[in-house]
């Protein structure tokens, strides 16, 4: 093996160690349980740092030259440069943890569930993890309510339910592991998971009331704003691109007033001869013809 490839698996090898510290709730759900009692950083100082990091490794990886590898070394130099550019991509563009409610409530589920799955330990030992971890959660809410800086609405509004939903895997599913804990243990885990609810819904409660004034989806990180006006019969687009501009557009929907058009519930039941007409719901009538064009009879 020569000395630039022995420097990519090297690279590979710090890295991988390096993300699973820094991601403690991954590495328990992929079956690693060395931090099982952590949650992942989320400090602006910290995402910062871990954006950083991979960026740079990037750049390493980039600059390596690959050509005359062995085609099994080649392909692992390019699966692992791909990885990389997915994250990097993800830091420099989607900023998910600005914009994503979902990150720090899936961090809290997850945190649960990955010690739950599996009985790769004692329960005690899992419940007290579980407890360190519950205690985290407060703070961790308190600190993805700051970094969320531009929320996209319909990922709020998923995190909202999923916050709002956990109820089950904190009063039941988690507490199926305390059966050997101490008394002064158990009071702990409960207070934690206690806390922990109670800050999970202050996070829904707090992303509700920001809901109108998020976009109502942002791909690859621009902003777009729907707006539907019964009153005029129009949909306006507010469209700002990644580089500033913004632009707004304005459509007509319909052509009569609304609320004017018949209901489904208000037409007379079909004919069951109806069923093998080739002809739609209201056709001809609603295309303001006598009827529609037939092809030539195929028959000889």
């Amino acid at each position: 093996m020569n000395t630039a490839i022995a420097a990519l698996h090297k690279l590979a090898h710090d890295y991988y160690a390096w993300r699973n510290e820094n991601y403690p709730v991954n590495s328990s759900n992929a079956g690693l349980h060395t931090w099982d009692d952590r949650l992942t950083d989320y400090s602006a100082a910290k995402i910062d740092e871990r954006a950083k990091h991979v960026h740079a490794l990037l750049e390493k990886v980039c600059a390596m030259k690959i050509e005359n590898w062995p085609k099994d070394e080649r392909i692992d130099a390019i699966l692992f440069r791909s990885q990389l550019e997915d994250i990097d991509f993800g830091n420099r563009v989607l900023k998910f943890e600005r914009t994503d409610p979902q990150v720090y409530a899936s961090e809290c589920t997850n945190a649960i569930f990955s010690l739950l799955k599996k009985e790769y330990d004692t329960p005690r030992n899992r419940a007290r993890a579980a407890a360190n971890r519950l205690k985290q959660m407060p703070p961790l809410l308190k600190q993805g309510l700051g970094n969320l800086h531009n929320p996209v609405k319909l990922y709020t509004q998923l995190a909202i339910q999923s916050a709002r939903a956990i109820d089950p895997l904190l009063n039941k599913s988690l507490m199926a592991l305390d059966v050997d804990l101490a008394p002064n243990e158990h009071d702990d885990l409960v207070k934690a998971r206690d806390a922990a609810l109670v800050a999970l819904y202050r996070y829904a409660d707090e992303l509700e009331k920001r809901l109108p004034k998020m976009a109502d989806f942002a791909p690859m990180g621009h902003k777009v704003r729907v707006r539907r006006e019964k009153e005029k019969g129009s949909v306006s687009w507010k469209i700002k691109y990644r580089d500033g501009r913004v632009k707004e557009f304005t459509f007509p929907i319909r052509t009569t007033p609304w609320g004017s058009i018949k209901a489904p519930g208000d037409y007379a039941a079909p004919d069951a001869n109806a069923l093998s007409s080739p002809l739609l719901a209201h056709e001809p009538t609603a295309l303001k013809v006598a009827a529609l064009p037939t092809l030539p009879s195929s028959k000889k």
